[in-house]
């Protein structure tokens, strides 16, 4: 718990000098900003000043100082680039803290156990294609179904990948499959099983994701009332 502590507390100082360098850069481009602004001033001067013959004249003799402009505007390019990745970076970090602070809100855990679910969500972020503040909001629609720690930790990949498969966002999926888990009263153990099935039934029907998720809205409460399992029901409804 020690190494994730301070592995959050370096992020965060990373975050800090990341605002700081951003600012810096911003400051930079805003002077070079300044320069053109009165370069372009000169140039207009000049161009009222002489005729058209001269200018023409004056300008076979300066190709060096195109490629030094060519040059600086791509380094400006690059300046920007820079700037915007350093500012995206840091807006990106501190939307995943107020996310993992929501999951902590809803869910009730203490520290320690938001530090096991804050590494699940980077373990399951780097094996699939969505991102941590995705992977966060799909472990809070599992936390507001009531899910332990425990429970999110072992749902959230399979509800990660079963959103992958079937093209879906991650939020929608955890709902659903959840719902279906206390629709046929099944354990949170099952949720591999329950993704596997939902994935099949899917992608072997005509139906859609939210098709499918609406019908069993209705259909699910009386499967389940009279004793029939989920891929039993999901199979009637294909």
């Amino acid at each position: 718990s020690d190494d994730i502590l301070l592995q959050i507390i370096r992020e965060k100082e990373n975050g800090q000098s990341n605002l700081k360098t951003a600012k810096k850069v911003d400051c930079d481009i805003s002077d070079v900003v300044r320069v053109l602004q009165d370069t372009q001033q000169i140039v207009s001067s000049y161009l009222d000043e002489n005729k058209p013959s001269d200018i023409a004249y004056e300008l076979r003799l300066l190709p060096d100082d195109v490629d030094e402009v060519i040059t600086f505007y791509q380094s400006l390019q690059k300046l920007n680039q820079v700037k915007k990745a350093l500012v995206d970076s840091f807006k990106a970090a501190v939307e995943f803290e107020a996310q993992l602070a929501q999951l902590q809100a809803v869910t009730g855990i203490n520290n320690d156990e938001l530090a096991r679910l804050e590494k699940n969500v980077l373990n399951v972020a780097g094996s699939t294609k969505f991102t941590s503040e995705q992977i966060v909001q799909l472990q809070t629609e599992l936390g507001k179904l009531g899910f332990s720690v425990s429970e999110i930790e072992g749902a959230t990949l399979a509800v990660a990948e079963t959103a992958q498969a079937l093209g879906e966002q991650v939020g929608p999926v955890a709902q659903r499959i959840g719902q279906i888990l206390n629709q046929f009263n099944l354990d949170a153990a099952e949720t591999t099983r329950v993704a596997d099935s939902l994935v099949s039934v899917i992608n072997s029907s005509a139906l859609s994701f939210e098709g499918f998720s609406t019908a069993l809205q209705y259909i699910g409460p009386l499967g389940a009332e009279v004793g029939t399992t989920f891929e039993e029901t999901s199979v009637a409804m294909a």
